[in-house]
């Protein structure tokens, strides 16, 4: 089990969100990941977190997303799943759990394991947008 320092990591308000993944930044970098830094998606933001850095910059090995929004924590492979985060204080454990058990691919989807032992819930790109704040009426 990866030690994780204690933080807190359920952020209900928008202006501490920040704060919840510079915390969440913080617990992956002591154990030797990597975050982005935060993406602004208008209505949502998240971070992505990487197992390894490139030499001349950027991140590989493996990767996925996270998002805090009012209603909880989301995370996201980039096979299209995504999830949301039943024990929302968690996060850092199931980040570095994740990187250490899978360190050198990236996977469309999260493993059993990992999806019982943090008690993933899937849920529908639609669903995700709807708590995002995404209008289901997007411009062409």
């Amino acid at each position: 089990m990866a030690v994780v320092p204690q933080g807190e990591f359920n952020c209900g308000e928008i202006r501490l969100m920040v704060n919840c993944y510079n915390t969440l930044t913080d617990a992956v970098k002591m154990a030797g990941f990597f975050t982005n830094g935060v993406e602004d998606h208008g209505t949502w933001h998240r971070t992505c977190v990487c197992s390894k850095k490139r030499e001349g910059g950027g991140y590989t090995g493996n990767s996925f997303w996270v998002a805090r929004l009012a209603s909880g924590w989301y995370l996201g492979a980039w096979g299209g799943w995504i999830y949301r985060m039943k024990d929302e204080v968690r996060m850092a454990e199931l980040c570095i759990s994740w990187l250490t058990r899978v360190p050198n691919e990236t996977r469309p989807d999260f493993d059993k394991q990992l999806k019982d032992e943090f008690g993933l819930v899937a849920v529908s790109e639609k669903m995700f947008d709807k708590e995002a704040g995404i209008s289901s009426e997007r411009s062409t």
